[in-house]
């Protein structure tokens, strides 16, 4: 805005700067939460804008002082047999008052005040405001005032303001109640819902001159610092800057308990001294910090700002400065309020991380500190000092962490036997709760997240204890060698410490051992035992909406996830991995280009359910746009990659030392409408909207034998509403594959895997029928085998909230033979990465192993004459009733039996040798 000034004669304009936005701003406000009993004096504005000082509430002479919390209250209203008036109130100076400062150099506008008024049943029912502007003559506004806590508005328009102004609430009329007013009834100001709301606020907008020498600091308050004697404390800060000023900006501290520096890492000191340019110094931060001299609790220390013509400005700073040489005892240090330093002494009873807890005879407490954590063991004796924090409703102690060790034996306190319920009465203790059971049914979120007792423990994990409220849980932290256990099927005793998260107590035990019997951890299945690499491995794994990020998309930090995925993939070391719902195909290019120094390479499927969007003609890929003519009858083109990570694909991902890619297509994308039409959806929906199966054929080489395998990546329909729609879509999808597979490739050696999106052994859908929609290639044994289904059998899962295998890797009966019994596993990244069903995956990786040399079952010679060196295998037996020529060199090797027959004859100079180890070497 301008303002025009006339000087000798002479037209000049002044140009005024807005400090602030163009909407209006809150110029001053009163936050009255912290106010309680009698406030019988004014009350200082809580905050203010930059060129408007602190204003000051206060009432007239004609109410008194009461005492309420959260608030001020007053009575004394002026009372009569009849309404009172609003030019009672005048004459009876019964009004509220407060004030709008504004510094010299600035003018404002006022456009509105708020403020939350409430009644006692004989309280004045009305408050007009009125101002200072006009000597509180005219009404800028009147509102009712009911019984319960309510916010009024007064709109208002003052512009160009300068100086200070006041502002004065009548209160008068008939009673909130609807009565005449009584002398005992109280008006007050305050109360908001929310305890740190404003409960009365100015708005409006400030303009700077641009001439006025002129200070800004913000915040005007640095609480909570924290330290011990001796130490400094953590640093704080604040922003400072200046406007036509003409030296320099000084800052300084009172005396020797703050510290001040324009740089975090210091040097720290007394004053600072900041020189203008052109009469600028620029929006700077100032750090601040206790000096750690001198104890006790410093609430009244200032850092004073300075200029030349400028009004000054102070930042308020409170803390504690403790002594490390007071001992308080740990049932006390937990009553203490937040932000006070504490030391305290104990033994250590857990350790989780960086988490820390430690005990004494009146209580325990967890103490956050990484160093702590590294420094000392379970038992061990210390003193620690630090601040009483509070972390999601549980007490602890953090910030600054300083500790002693004491050499002296190990000792850990006996746990205390309690019950659940009593959980809250003993938290941050070392307890134990003994003939306790997991309830099969816990539900934790919904319906689906089942904890049932079959599987292992998943880190980062609550499990629901029989009988007890949701309140109160076991949870497996991470930082114990709990996940991966099984879960007890029986009663059982266990040994934990008690946390608590907003208000859910949980027993934190610290190891397979502090469970009575102790957990038992899962062992992969017996074929993984062999080296790796004397067998091809295979792995299956959903990598949920990798690189999309969105809001109920997989993992919501994309870079987390992609380093966790690259984690567990050259942690498993796998030869072939293949991999479903890659989102970003950008991303993939980025992890397969991070694997190439691990010797790895991938590609992936073009096509991704919904990209034509049903009967949608074009759509926009990489680099070109494409049609759909007849998307009916084929429901997808021919596509190059789509640019839009919304889309779920599957890709492959291979050691190109061992693999290499042949040929790579989509399967069934061209499968014509059904005639008679039988498919229960609109024929665009077939397998999963367009989300074909696909074909990467490849050659494997192992231990010198190369073999030709057709890897067949699935991500079939998913469980969604209309649920029995679903259902029927990949029983049918699932159908077509295998009669697709069994014509087609027929002799082939066909791996197929993914994310099956149901078990094999019953279905998953909530539907009527439990038949497995893939049941058409369950039965057709003679021609498929999943090698996963021991996963079903005992009642593991794939996918982490729900207690059923949905991913799953078949073979075809060529493979049947090569094969590692026992190797069709599940792989369990949760004990090496953090929460990962929400930062990797809400799917574990299968795995399944396999020897590439041709081995058949059995060997049956009879009336054979063997002259030749040859060395026979089986995975089974060998019987034979042949003749072995003189000179001939022959082996017998079989997994379970050679039986030799009468008419086995070995002549003179024969070298023969039998064994039991069939096809186990390469």
């Amino acid at each position: 805005m301008n303002r025009f000034i006339l000087l000798s004669g002479i037209l000049l304009f002044a140009f005024f700067y807005p400090l602030g936005a163009a909407y209006a701003q809150h110029l001053v406000a009163w936050e009255l939460s912290s106010l309680s009993g009698v406030t019988s004096g004014a009350v200082h504005s809580s905050t203010n804008a930059d060129g408007i000082s602190r204003g000051i509430l206060s009432r007239g002479a004609g109410i008194n002082a009461t005492s309420i919390t959260a608030a001020y209250s007053s009575n004394g209203w002026y009372s009569t047999t009849a309404p009172t008036t609003l030019a009672n109130a005048v004459a009876n100076n019964d009004y509220y008052q407060f004030t709008v400062p504004i510094e010299a150099g600035m003018t404002a506008d006022i456009t509105g005040i708020q403020a939350y008024f409430q009644a006692s049943g004989t309280g004045p029912g009305s408050v007009t405001l009125r101002s200072s502007v006009d000597g509180f003559m005219a009404d800028l506004g009147t509102v009712s005032i009911p019984t319960a806590s309510v916010l009024r508005t007064f709109t208002v328009s003052l512009s160009g303001l300068t100086g200070t102004v006041t502002f004065r609430l009548y209160g008068y009329g008939n009673s909130a109640g609807g009565t005449n007013p009584g002398a005992g009834g109280t008006l007050r100001i305050g109360s908001s819902p929310t305890a740190s709301a404003d409960d009365l606020t100015v708005m409006g907008n400030v303009d700077y001159d641009g001439i006025t020498p002129f200070i800004t600091s913000t915040p005007s308050a640095l609480t909570g610092f924290s330290t011990v004697l001796g130490m400094p404390s953590s640093v704080q800060s604040y922003m400072v800057s200046g406007r036509s000023l003409s030296d320099a900006l000084v800052m300084t501290t009172q005396n020797e308990t703050i510290e001040i520096s324009t740089s975090e890492s210091g040097p720290f000191g007394k004053l600072i001294a900041l020189a203008p340019s052109a009469g600028e110094v620029t929006a700077t931060v100032v750090y601040v910090r206790l000096t750690g001299v001198g104890t006790g609790v410093f609430s009244n220390e200032f850092i004073e700002h300075s200029s030349t013509g400028a009004l000054p400005r102070t930042v308020a700073v409170s803390g504690t400065v403790n002594d490390p040489n007071t001992v308080t005892a740990i049932g006390a240090a937990r009553a203490q309020p937040v932000n006070t330093p504490v030391t305290v002494g104990g033994r250590i009873t857990a350790q989780l991380g960086g988490l820390v807890y430690v005990q004494d005879a009146t209580g325990g407490i967890p103490v956050f500190s990484s160093a702590l954590a590294r420094a000392v063991s379970v038992g061990d004796s210390v003193r620690v000092t630090g601040t009483r924090q509070d972390f999601n409703g549980q007490k602890q102690l953090g910030g600054v962490v300083i500790f002693t060790k004491y050499e002296v034996p190990s000792f850990v306190p006996t746990p205390v036997i309690i019950t659940p319920d009593q959980f809250p009465a003993f938290e941050g203790r070392l307890v134990k709760v003994e003939n306790e059971a997991f309830r099969p049914d816990y539900t934790e979120m919904s319906p689906q997240y089942l904890y049932d007792t079959a599987f292992v423990f998943i880190a980062d994990n609550n499990y629901q204890l029989r009988g007890e409220a949701v309140s109160h849980q076991l949870r497996v932290s991470f930082f114990t060698d709990i996940a991966g256990s099984y879960v007890p099927d029986n009663t059982f005793s266990v040994i934990g410490v008690v946390g608590v998260f907003n208000s859910t107590y949980q027993l934190f035990p610290r190891s397979r051992n502090d469970f009575i019997p102790a957990l038992v951890p899962y062992v992969n299945g017996a074929g993984n035992s062999l080296p790796a690499d004397s067998t091809l491995d295979i792995v299956s794994w959903n990598i949920e909406w990798f690189g999309n990020g969105a809001p109920g998309n997989g993992p919501s930090d994309e870079a987390g996830q992609f380093s966790n995925v690259l984690k567990v993939l050259r942690t498993a070391n796998a030869d072939i991995y293949v991999v479903q719902e890659v989102s970003d195909i950008k991303d993939f290019h980025r992890l397969r280009d991070s694997l190439s120094v691990n010797g790895y390479t991938g590609s992936c499927s073009k096509y991704t359910s919904n990209l034509l969007n049903g009967q949608t003609t074009t759509i926009n890929v990489v680099g070109q746009t494409v049609s759909c003519p007849s998307c009916a009858g084929h429901p997808m083109p021919i596509v190059t990659y789509h640019s839009d990570s919304t889309f779920q694909r599957s890709c492959i991902i291979y050691k190109s030392a061992l693999v290499t890619l042949v040929s790579e297509q989509p399967l069934l994308r061209l499968t014509p409408v059904p005639s008679p039409y039988d498919y229960p959806s609109d024929w665009d929906n077939f397998w999963a909207s367009g989300r074909y199966p696909y074909l990467w054929v490849v050659d494997a080489a192992i231990g010198g034998i190369t073999k030709r395998l057709h890897l067949v990546g699935i991500h079939a329909k998913a469980n969604t509403a209309p649920l029995q729609e679903s259902y029927e879509r990949r029983k049918y999808d699932v159908k077509v594959l295998r009669d697709s597979l069994n014509v087609q490739y027929a002799t082939a050696n066909i791996v197929l895997l993914g994310d099956y999106n149901d078990d094999v052994d019953v279905t998953v859908a909530n539907v009527s029928s439990t038949e497995s929609t893939y049941k058409t290639i369950v039965e057709d044994v003679s021609r498929f085998r999943t090698v996963t289904t021991r996963l079903s059998d005992m009642n593991f899962r794939s996918y982490l909230t729900r207690r059923n295998v949905i991913d799953h890797i078949s073979v075809s009966n060529e493979l049947f033979d090569n094969y590692v019994d026992g190797s069709g596993d599940l792989l369990l990244p949760f004990k090496y990465i953090s929460n990962y069903g929400s930062s990797t995956s809400d799917h574990l990786p299968v795995i399944a192993r396999f020897r590439l040399r041709d081995c058949p079952v059995s060997h049956n010679f009879v009336e054979r004459i063997i002259s030749n060196p040859v060395n026979y295998k089986t995975s089974l037996e060998i019987t034979s009733s042949a003749l072995l020529k003189s000179n001939a060199n022959v082996a017998y090797e079989a997994g379970r039996a050679v039986l030799l027959k009468p008419g086995f004859h070995t002549e003179t100079g024969t070298v023969f040798r039998a064994s039991i180890e069939g096809c186990s070497e390469n």
